[in-house]
């Protein structure tokens, strides 16, 4: 996507807590009923000609990740697409990241230069193992060392120790920055937390900070106390502490977090924080303070208030900000209606005006779909100002394959592709799925959204391995759209998309 509206920090800084939030989007999604393989971008002018203006390309895998995602930028005198930028992605196994790198185009190379690149191993266990951070090194013009962490485990897979390095470009070797020390109880419950770092000058390793936790009588995090650590006197001192609290179904709703005065003995509050949730975990609050210089007055810094429809979806979003007075004062506020609750058709952005008393649009994005529910445009609408009209200022083309860009093909996959039926399709909601190869062990069926999560999995083996028996299955609870089927079986994996009315 590309030149959008501008960035509203409160709405990010809300998405950024949204992961918290168990079985909820960790932001707010385009539901694009498919992967696109493309999506071109034609800006328009206040006369309301257009001209073409920027590009997307993805790959995907057999899973439904994106592996490549390519920016284009159109150059006009050459009529000519200009390699922009460019995202990688590699997936193991397990469906986990285990790289992910951005590049930026040269022109004067004429080729594609890094910007910055992450690696991720694991152990046997599932556990990470390595992470390794890279940048562009101009002079090699290669990827070059920043940092490196090593994560040792117990026995139990318990994380005891985490290294972190960085690369010293004069010596050309790694060098320790810090590491961190993790003790447990007998139970296996994190107790204490202490980071080592070099002292500046020596180079001698000392304690820097230590981290003490302590539990509710559910388990939850309820406090955790730091602790600086002085090699002169060989002392521990107090410097800052966070306070949790949780309703009764363990979801955090307050936190608070305080300094510690040495010459006084005593803790003072500094800044606290609110969260509100509602009957579906959905967050719908969250509130942050900080202290008067008075030591005794809250004033309101940033205020976050979401609602949600019956299918979990947010439908509205206002963002306050406080005033000297102590009060909160309407800010922004974005509105998201939908059809049948699931169809996201616009993204409206509103500003308080303070003098009309009034909310007032500041743009807009339009979304419209094919008959597969699929994204097929995106109109972006903003304010002119100094006109007070709303004018067409981007506009997005969505462009689909075959396969919804979804590589389906593999070594004999295309044979075995074709021996699964899917029917009706599309459905109302029942359809049937067969497979007709015989002498083949088959494994598991899923069934995946858009983006890769699992809604319904069965044991095939316990359907009698499916040699030409019909797996009945109902999805007529799930939102219109398009969603997946993945047959594995040996080494090998089927996709087959399925269209639901």
């Amino acid at each position: 996507m590309t030149m959008k509206k501008p960035t509203i920090f409160p709405f990010l800084f809300f998405l950024f807590l949204l992961p918290e939030v168990q079985g909820q989007s960790a932001s707010r999604e385009t539901p694009a009923a498919s992967s696109p393989d493309s999506v071109i971008t034609y800006k328009f002018d206040a006369q309301g000609d257009s001209a073409l203006n920027a590009k997307m390309a993805y790959r995907y895998d057999n899973h439904l990740h994106t592996i490549e995602a390519e920016k284009f930028v159109r150059e006009q005198s050459l009529n000519l697409w200009i390699p922009n930028r460019k995202e990688i992605r590699e997936y193991d196994n397990y469906d986990r990241c285990t790289l992910w790198a951005i590049y930026e185009w040269d022109n004067n190379a004429m080729a594609y230069k890094g910007w910055m690149k992450e690696t991720t191993w694991f152990d046997n266990y599932g556990n990470q193992a390595e992470y390794h951070y890279y940048t562009w090194d101009y002079n090699l013009y290669d990827w070059g060392n920043r940092y490196w962490d090593l994560f040792d485990y117990d026995d139990e897979n318990k994380l005891m120790r985490r290294d972190h390095l960085e690369w010293n470009t004069v010596s050309e070797q790694w060098d320790t920055a810090s590491y961190d020390i993790y003790e447990y109880d007998g139970g296996g419950i994190l107790q204490r937390l202490t980071t080592w770092e070099p002292e500046e000058g020596t180079g001698i390793i000392y304690p820097c900070d230590r981290g003490d936790y302590a539990y509710d009588g559910f388990g939850n995090v309820a406090e955790i106390t730091h602790q600086i650590y002085n090699p002169y006197t060989e002392l521990w001192y107090w410097t800052e502490r966070h306070q949790y609290e949780y309703d009764a179904l363990n979801r955090k709703t307050h936190w608070m977090y305080s300094i510690y005065d040495e010459h006084g003995e005593k803790w003072f509050e500094k800044e606290k924080e609110d969260w509100g949730w509602d009957d579906n975990d959905s967050l719908t609050l969250y509130a942050y303070y900080r202290i008067g210089e008075d030591t005794a007055t809250w004033y309101p810094d940033m205020k976050l208030e979401a609602t949600y429809n019956s299918s979990g979806k947010m439908i509205h979003y206002r963002g306050f900000s406080g005033n000297d007075q102590a009060q909160w004062v309407p800010n922004y506020e974005r509105r998201y209606p939908y059809q049948n609750d699931t169809l996201l058709l616009a993204d409206s952005l509103f500003q308080w005006m303070e003098d009309e008393q009034v909310w007032k649009l500041v743009d807009c994005n339009n979304y419209q779909y094919d008959s597969l529910f699929r994204m097929y445009t995106d109109s972006y609408y903003k304010l002119v100002v100094h006109t007070g009209e709303y004018l067409l200022s981007f506009r997005d083309y969505y462009f689909y394959s075959a396969t919804a860009g979804v590589e389906e093909q593999g070594e004999g996959q295309e044979e075995k592709r074709g021996c699964v039926k899917v029917w009706p399709n599309p459905t109302a909601g029942q359809f049937n799925v067969q497979c007709s190869i015989f002498n083949v062990e088959f494994e598991t069926s899923e069934l995946v959204d858009i983006y890769g999560k699992v809604l319904i999995a069965h044991n095939i083996r316990a359907m009698g391995q499916l040699n030409n028996e019909i797996l009945e299955l109902d999805i007529s609870h799930l939102p219109p759209g398009i969603y997946f089927i993945r047959i594995h079986l040996e080494n090998q994996t089927i996709v087959k998309k399925i269209v639901k009315l």
